[in-house]
């Protein structure tokens, strides 16, 4: 009887985990853990420099699209040091305003508005460099041509 009472003890004991096992498997996690964080938020720093970008695209094209609509008004995207606006008309009717995000930068060397004509063609053509903390980006408005597209440099 003895005998099978300390074969029992034994069987209770090897069931559980040794404080060194413990500690092991915690330390292996929170390594795990610490690396996969940055992973995260690149990804969500890339993901939200994606967003605004085919944002301002939409916006781009809804400016060519008032500007087919609208005969007699002026309609043109103007970019500002922390948002971008859709104007339209002579009065500057505000259409739209966009925050830019911050640590962004547009560089609008050949284009200070964009505008387009009656026809839907761009009325100036040119390039706008945008730099953000982790990327530059060109978006190009060729001539003759009424959409744009993004380079990533």
């Amino acid at each position: 009887m003895m005998v099978k009472f300390i074969h029992l003890v034994q069987m209770i004991k090897q069931r559980g985990f040794t404080l060194l096992e413990l500690l092991i498997v915690l330390g292996v996690t929170s390594i795990l853990l610490l690396l996969a964080v940055p992973i995260t938020f690149n990804k969500l720093n890339e993901m939200e420099e994606k967003q605004f970008l085919n944002m301002f695209k939409h916006d781009v094209l809804y400016t060519q699209s008032l500007a087919l609509s609208s005969f007699d008004d002026q309609v043109r995207l103007r970019i500002q040091d922390d948002y971008y606006e859709i104007l339209s008309g002579n009065v500057n009717e505000v259409k739209t305003i966009r925050k830019i995000p911050s640590g962004w930068h547009f560089n609008t060397r050949t284009i200070n508005d964009i505008a387009f004509k009656n026809s839907g063609t761009i009325r100036k053509a040119g390039t706008i460099t945008v730099t953000t903390p982790h990327s530059t980006y060109d978006i190009v408005f060729p001539p003759g041509k009424g959409r744009c597209y993004i380079v990533k440099k």
